[in-house]
């Protein structure tokens, strides 16, 4: 990684830990922010519905750019202004229309969240070009994202009918993660606790596939 990749990632943790120790803000979850679309055969990152937390009350002013490493924006798009639903102190909002952003250009990047004109959550990525096209039979470019998703994931509580909830792990793997040389290879996940393991996924489940793109595992 590069060093101004390192320190992007360095001031997102700051202010993620400035943000959990101050009032609460409005911010984007890191469920919604792990979980934007990338698609590394032709560079495009997709964005959906993302959910704010800690949502201001009535219409809700909010859009969302792509920045270059020199702070220049790139493009942005709004959201509707009336969130789709609300649940205590979370909101959720939903593009307005398609919001794509199509990029050639490797470096880093930052997708920047803003509610009434104040930005309140920043996810850094670097776009890499895996291959340049110059393959005869394979003639298309295809990129590499990295991102904060390489490093972490989620818990998510979840409840099937009577059932009682049970906690679900949402992580990501793809060919990166793949010991050199090695096009698929399996995993497995452990979950500790004072060291000491505690729940495992099957060890003849994980599978990382030649793949494009990272795959979003529970």
């Amino acid at each position: 990684m590069s060093n101004k990749f390192i320190g992007l990632i360095a001031v997102f943790l700051f202010l993620s830990f400035n943000i959990a120790n101050a009032a609460p803000q409005p911010a984007v979850t890191y469920q919604s922010l792990l979980n934007l679309n990338f698609n590394d055969r032709p560079g495009l990152l997709r964005i959906d519905k993302v959910d704010l937390a800690f949502a201001p009350e009535g219409e809700i002013k909010a859009a969302v750019a792509l920045l270059d490493d020199k702070n220049k924006v790139i493009k942005s798009y709004s959201f509707y202004p009336e969130p789709r639903y609300r649940d205590k102190v979370f909101a959720r909002l939903n593009p307005k229309g398609l919001h794509e952003f199509t990029l050639t250009k490797p470096g880093v990047y930052n997708v920047v969240f803003l509610v009434e004109g104040k930005p309140v959550s920043r996810l850094p990525f670097k776009l890499e070009e895996k291959s340049g096209g110059g393959d005869p039979f394979n003639p298309t470019k295809t990129y590499s994202f990295i991102g904060l998703w390489s490093l972490y994931g989620y818990i998510k509580t979840e409840k099937l009918s009577a059932e009682k909830p049970f906690p679900q792990v949402h992580f990501w793997v793809g060919d990166r993660d793949l010991p050199e040389g090695k096009k698929s290879d399996m995993f497995s996940v452990e979950l500790k606790h004072n060291n000491k393991t505690i729940a495992h996924s099957r060890v003849n489940q994980g599978f990382i596939p030649n793949h494009c793109c990272p795959v979003n595992e529970k």
